[in-house]
């Protein structure tokens, strides 16, 4: 499966969420749901850096704008659905944990002891 299918497979994944007129428990405040937006994003900047390694800042950016647009049009237009602003204080915790960790990361190749050469 190619990084780019993980990322719009991800970002549809989490449109459908983030447009699906339910009723959320927690409405604002920190907890699980902040977990998840969280992770989501994570996820969603690490396979935008695998599959667009040239547009970094870009992805970033749109996915900063993203962000802050479910927010409004959950609040605007989406039913049972509110603005939440630690919604993106977490989906930009998110972001930035995921561009540090994909940024800092080695790429690390095992070499088993059998085909050690030295």
């Amino acid at each position: 499966m190619s990084h780019k299918f993980r990322f719009w497979l991800i970002f549809v994944f989490s449109a459908v969420s983030f447009f699906t007129p339910l009723a959320v428990e927690e409405r604002v405040g920190l907890g699980l749901d902040k977990v998840v937006h969280a992770f989501l994003f994570f996820l969603l900047v690490y396979f935008a850096f695998q599959a667009y390694p040239e547009r970094k800042v870009l992805s970033v950016i749109l996915l900063l704008l993203y962000t802050v647009a479910t927010e409004f049009i959950q609040e605007s237009y989406i039913p049972h659905r509110s603005f939440d602003v630690y919604d993106i204080v977490a989906d930009t915790a998110g972001i930035i944990a995921g561009a540090i960790y994909t940024l800092t990361k080695r790429e690390r190749s095992f070499v088993p002891p059998w085909r050690d050469e030295g």
